[in-house]
């Protein structure tokens, strides 16, 4: 079966338990590596996980602006040229 047909054809419920898990599971895995790596870091030094803390916002914020700013331009079928016009 399409994707296309998935969508067009499936009821909401069985599209989301078929498409749910993966996503799941690919974020419990980055929790993991991310509460591990915190206690690496930890057992080290506190300014290490203080500086991890940090790092890991700055580092991670961007990306969640540009990929909203995407998801915007999509939808809208418009270039990131015309926003700042």
């Amino acid at each position: 079966m399409e994707t296309t047909e998935l969508f067009g054809t499936e009821r909401i419920g069985k599209i989301l338990l078929r498409l749910a898990p993966p996503v799941m599971l690919a974020q419990f895995i980055q929790a993991l590596y991310n509460i591990i790596d915190s206690l690496f870091i930890g057992r080290y030094s506190e300014t290490g996980l203080t500086a991890l803390s940090i790092i890991r916002c700055t580092f991670v914020t961007p990306f969640g602006v540009k990929r909203n700013l995407n998801s915007d331009i999509v939808d809208d079928q418009i270039k990131l040229e015309d926003l700042f016009a």
